[in-house]
C-alpha cells in the first residue's frame, strides 16, 4: 500500500468543492486533535537544543505553545508552518501540503517536541520529523508525515493576535530570525520596481532588492509557485511585514502575500509611487472612456496628446485564455479594449478591478470596427498595425484601486445593441444556440482554432459568439436550451458578435424556443436516466482504488503506483500522481465497467488538478477492451479537464458530453489514462471526483 504523504493534493483536496480556490472558506476542521497538553518551554527553549549543520533529536519532554505566524496559503511557503511566541519564532517542517485549511494564521497550537529532530539550513532553524539523504548524497531534515502530526501537533484557539515587532533593517538580528517583522520606511531598489515579485512561468524562486532610506539592504525572496508570482513590485516606498530570515549572512524576508506591502508614501529621493502590492502611478482621473473614444478616427492611429487619465473597471481578461494580451475595462460612459503586450494579466487586474490609465502618449484606432487603445504603430506584412503597450511601460501608465467593484452589466436584447454598447458587458436574455450549433464545442482545443457559433433568440435574430481555441473551455460543448448569456459585446465589420469569459456566462435552463427542452449552462442535458454514477464513496482511504466491475491497472510502472482513494471533508475522490515514485515512468489507467450506448448517451466528469507541471491525463474510450489496455483500441474522448488555468484544488466539470461522436452503439468502456514521471518532473497530480453516465 503507497501512502504517498509528499504528495501535492494531501490535505486541502478538496476544500473548493462548492467555491473556486479564489476566497474560498472551507469548513472549519476540529480545533483539537488530543487533550491540549500543559507547555513547558519556550521556542527559546526548544531553539537551545539546536547545534549548527547537526540533526539533534529533541529527547526531553518539551511542549511548547505558538501562535501560526505564516502558512502555505499563497504558495509562497511549502510543506512548513512559521510558528512564534514571545521568546523566539522557529520554522516547524510538515510533509503535507494546503497546510492553511487546517493551521490557519493566527491560529494556537501545542507542539509535542519529544522525539522531534532539530537542525538549520543556512542559517535558518528548523524542527521536523527525521532526516534523509538527498540526491547529492546529503543529509537533510524531513518533515513531520502527515499521519503522525496528531502525535505532534494540538490546535487551540483561532485568531489570536499576531506577535509582529517593528525593526529597522539594521537591528534585525539572529533572534529575529523566523518571526514576523515590520520594516517602515522601505522600498525596492531602482532595478526592482515594477518587475514581478517571481518567475511564474517557470516556476522560480527570485531575489529581490529592497532597501531603506539609510542605504540598508535587505533581500525580498518570492516563490515561482506563490499566487502573486506574476504580480508586479510597487514603486513607492512604506510599509512591509513579512517573515524574518537569513541564507548565511544575507538578510531576507518572505511575505504571506502582497496585503503585506503598503508603499503609498514618496521614495527616498522624493518621487512618488504606488499603492501597497499594486502596480502603477497614483493617478487621478480627469475624464471618461467616452472622451478618450471621442480622440478616434476610422482607419487612423492617432497619439492621444493631452494629459488623459481615465478610470474603469476592468470587465474581461485573459483568465479563460478567451483573451490575450488585452483587458477589456469599461466606466459609465463607454468601454474600451487594452491592448498590452504581457500574459498573466489576470494576476494583476482581476475583473471587478478598478484601474486608472495614463493615456498621454497612447495611440487609439480600431479593427473592424472595435476601438482598441495601444502603445503605438508597428509594420506587419508592410502595413501599419496597433502596436501593444509595451511590458516595461505598464506599470508608469495603468495605476489600481480598489478589487471586487460591481459590473457595470446591461440588458439589452439583439435588436438593440449598437455601437454605444462595444467592449461593455452585456446580458441578453431568451436566447440560444441555432440548432445546427447544440452539442458542439465552444471552439478548436485541439488544433488551437478560433470558431464562431450562431446564436439566436425567439424573434430570430441572429448574434456570433466567438471563442478561442486557447480558451480553457474550448472543448466543452454547447448547452441545448434557452436563457441568458452575459458577455462582452463587439463588431467585426458588420457582424455584430459576443465574447464570454467562461462557461458560467451561459446559462441556458429554459426551454428552447420551439418548445423543447435543453440543457443547462455548459454542455447538453441528457434525459436523466442514469447508465454509470460513480462518487467513490465507501472505500479505504490511502489505499489502492478497488471498485467492482473497475479495472486499475499499471500499464508502466509497479503497482503501488496506481489510482488511489483519497478524501476531504468528506469528498471522496480517485488520485493519482508520478509524484514520488521509484519508476522511471509511470502510465496509470483506471477503467470503468462495460456500459450499453443505445442512443444519445452524454458523460459528465469532474477533475481537479494541483501544482501543474504536465498535462498528463487524457480520457478515451474503447469498444474492445477486454482486460489487456494495449490490445485495445481507444478513442481520446474530448473534454473539459482540470488544466494549467485552473486553481489548484478547483474541481472542475466537462460539461456533458456528447459519447455518440466516438461511439453510435455498443458496448464500451471509458478509461482515464494518467502519464507522469518522477525523473523528468512531469508529477502534476490528478483527481477524479465524480463519473456521470446518462442517456
Amino acid at each position: 500500500m503507497k501512502f504517498n504523504f509528499l504528495n501535492f493534493l494531501s490535505v486541502v483536496l478538496l476544500g473548493s468543492t462548492f467555491f473556486s480556490c479564489v476566497d474560498q472558506e472551507f469548513d472549519a476542521p476540529p480545533t483539537q486533535t488530543f487533550e491540549v497538553p500543559e507547555p513547558n518551554a519556550t521556542i527559546a527553549d526548544l531553539k537551545t537544543w539546536h547545534e549548527p549543520g547537526q540533526f539533534i533529536e529533541i529527547t526531553d519532554d518539551l511542549i511548547i505553545n505558538a501562535i501560526v505566524v505564516a502558512n502555505d496559503e499563497s504558495g509562497n511557503f511549502f510543506r512548513e508552518i512559521i510558528i512564534q511566541d514571545e521568546t523566539a519564532g522557529v520554522e516547524l517542517s510538515i510533509n503535507a501540503t494546503s497546510l492553511f485549511n487546517v493551521y490557519p494564521v493566527g491560529v494556537e497550537i501545542f507542539v509535542r517536541c519529544q522525539g522531534l529532530i532539530i537542525s538549520d539550513f543556512a542559517g535558518t532553524i528548523s524542527v521536523g520529523g527525521g532526516t534523509f539523504v538527498d540526491d547529492n548524497g546529503g543529509l537533510r531534515l524531513s518533515g513531520i508525515e502527515e499521519t503522525l502530526l496528531s502525535q505532534f501537533v494540538t490546535i487551540g484557539l483561532r485568531d489570536q493576535p499576531l506577535p509582529i515587532s517593528s525593526h529597522t533593517i539594521a537591528d534585525l538580528s539572529a533572534e529575529n530570525i523566523s518571526t514576523l517583522v515590520e520594516l517602515d520606511g522601505i522600498q525596492f531598489t531602482d532595478n526592482n520596481v515594477g518587475v514581478f515579485y517571481a518567475d511564474a512561468i517557470n516556476l522560480q524562486t527570485l531575489n529581490l532588492n529592497m532597501q531603506d532610506c539609510n542605504g540598508d539592504d535587505i533581500i525580498l525572496r518570492s516563490s515561482g509557485f506563490a499566487s502573486f508570482a506574476s504580480e508586479t513590485t510597487p514603486s513607492g516606498n512604506g510599509k512591509i511585514i513579512g517573515v524574518y530570515s537569513v541564507f548565511n549572512d544575507d538578510k531576507q524576508l518572505f511575505i504571506r502575500n502582497t496585503d503585506d506591502i503598503a508603499f503609498n508614501n514618496a521614495r527616498c529621493d522624493g518621487t512618488g509611487g504606488g499603492g501597497g502590492g499594486g502596480t502603477g502611478p497614483d493617478l487621478e482621473p480627469n475624464g471618461t472612456i467616452a472622451d478618450l473614444k471621442a480622440w478616434h478616427q476610422p482607419d487612423a492611429f492617432v497619439e492621444i496628446t493631452d494629459e488623459l487619465i481615465i478610470s474603469g473597471i476592468v470587465v474581461a481578461n485573459d483568465e479563460s485564455g478567451n483573451y490575450f494580451k488585452e483587458l477589456i475595462i469599461q466606466d459609465e460612459t463607454a468601454g474600451i479594449e487594452l491592448s498590452l503586450d504581457a500574459v498573466n494579466l489576470a494576476f494583476n487586474y482581476p475583473v471587478g478591478m478598478e484601474i486608472f490609465v495614463d493615456c498621454q502618449g497612447l495611440f487609439i484606432s480600431d479593427f473592424a470596427g472595435t476601438i482598441i487603445l495601444g502603445g503605438g504603430t508597428e509594420e506587419n506584412n508592410g502595413e501599419l498595425r496597433l502596436a501593444r503597450i509595451e511590458e516595461s511601460l505598464i506599470p508608469q501608465i495603468i495605476g489600481t484601486g480598489e478589487r471586487n467593484q460591481p459590473l457595470p452589466i446591461s440588458t439589452t436584447t439583439i435588436e438593440e445593441l449598437s455601437e454605444d454598447d462595444i467592449s461593455t458587458i452585456i446580458e441578453i436574455e431568451n436566447i440560444q444556440f441555432t440548432d445546427d450549433d447544440v452539442s458542439v464545442t465552444y471552439a478548436d482545443g485541439t488544433n488551437l482554432l478560433s470558431i464562431n457559433l450562431d446564436l439566436e433568440d425567439c424573434d430570430g435574430n441572429q448574434i456570433v459568439l466567438r471563442s478561442s481555441g486557447f480558451a480553457s473551455f474550448a472543448n466543452e460543448t454547447t448547452p441545448g436550451g434557452n436563457g441568458t448569456i452575459t458577455a462582452i459585446y463587439s463588431v467585426f465589420l458588420d457582424t455584430k458578435q459576443l465574447f464570454i469569459r467562461d462557461t458560467d456566462d451561459v446559462n441556458f435552463n429554459s426551454d428552447r424556443c420551439d418548445g423543447t427542452s435543453g440543457g443547462g449552462g455548459g454542455g447538453t442535458d441528457p434525459t436523466g436516466s442514469e447508465i454509470l454514477n460513480e462518487s467513490f464513496d465507501g472505500l479505504t482511504d490511502f489505499e489502492v482504488l478497488d471498485l467492482d466491475g473497475w479495472s486499475n491497472i499499471a500499464e508502466v510502472g509497479s503497482d503501488d503506483e496506481r489510482w488511489y482513494k483519497r478524501s476531504f471533508n468528506d469528498d471522496n475522490y480517485a488520485e493519482v500522481t508520478a509524484f514520488d515514485s521509484n519508476d522511471p515512468e509511470n502510465i496509470l489507467w483506471l477503467i470503468t465497467p462495460s456500459f450499453e450506448i443505445d442512443g444519445a448517451t452524454f458523460l459528465n466528469i469532474t477533475t481537479a488538478q494541483a501544482f501543474w507541471v504536465q498535462d498528463g491525463l487524457s480520457v478515451l474510450i474503447s469498444e474492445d477492451f477486454d482486460g489487456d489496455v494495449e490490445d485495445a483500441n481507444w478513442t481520446v474522448v474530448e473534454g473539459r479537464l482540470a488544466n494549467e488555468g485552473d486553481d489548484r484544488w478547483e474541481q472542475i466539470e466537462s460539461g456533458d458530453i456528447n459519447l455518440n461522436q466516438y461511439v453510435q452503439s455498443g458496448e464500451v468502456h471509458l478509461a482515464f489514462r494518467y502519464e507522469g514521471s518522477a525523473n523528468n518532473g512531469e508529477t502534476t497530480t490528478f483527481q477524479l471526483h465524480e463519473v456521470l453516465v446518462s442517456q
